[in-house]
């Protein structure tokens, strides 16, 4: 799967400074993935930089067997979006 990315997602990861390699990594091999509206899937995985554990949301569709990124952001509630099974 080749993995394209929106206009809009494309600005987010630069507004946001998030690193595109830690987005691919997180679609290519996510901790968990959650089903969302519309379709949309959401690739989650948890990273650490500078003592601090973030975990890393990629907001994307399958299209033609290729990964779409709406878009991807990071947060350090860990908690809120991964349940513990």
């Amino acid at each position: 799967m080749r993995i394209k990315f929106e206009a809009h997602a494309e600005n987010q990861i630069k507004e946001r400074l998030l690193d595109k390699k830690q987005v691919e990594e997180t679609l290519l091999n996510p901790d968990n993935i959650v089903d969302s509206k519309n379709n949309r899937k959401i690739a989650q995985k948890v990273f650490q930089a500078k003592g601090f554990k973030f975990l890393l949301r990629v907001i994307y569709v399958i299209e033609n067997s290729d990964f779409v990124v709406l878009s991807a952001y990071k947060t350090t509630r860990i908690e809120k979006y991964v349940v513990k099974e």
